[in-house]
């Protein structure tokens, strides 16, 4: 059986802001030919995204919170469900719903690969 294991071992940033900040360098950096680069418009979306995801956890489970390294696929959904909603009464398209898990997606596979998420 393949085990699930992380390819480095860092610690995990204090600040889970600071989480997001360093998967976009880190990506920036690793892109070839600009291909996988994220550029300003995009990067200011993902933030607005990785910020929703953390303060949904953080007012998640009756006000219990939860660590985003701690976060479990119910957890998504719920947010997913929720989103970022720009009108009252209003649940994100399918559209919006895949953009936010994706970006959480890239977010946590290269979380996991340094070791600071268990799986994601």
């Amino acid at each position: 059986m393949i085990q699930d294991t992380p390819l480095f071992h860092e610690p995990a940033p204090d600040n889970p802001a600071l989480v997001y900040d360093l998967w976009l360098a880190y990506n920036n950096e690793h892109a070839t030919f600009g291909r996988e680069s994220i550029d300003a418009k995009r990067s200011t979306s993902y933030r607005m995204i990785w910020q929703a995801w953390l303060k949904y956890l953080a007012g998640n489970a009756q006000g219990q919170g939860a660590l985003w390294r701690t976060a479990d696929a119910t957890d998504v959904a719920r947010f997913l469900q929720s989103g970022m909603r720009r009108l009252k009464n209003s649940t994100p398209s399918n559209t919006a719903q895949r953009r936010y898990w994706r970006v959480l997606s890239r977010i946590y596979t290269s979380a996991h690969t340094k070791g600071w998420t268990a799986e994601h």
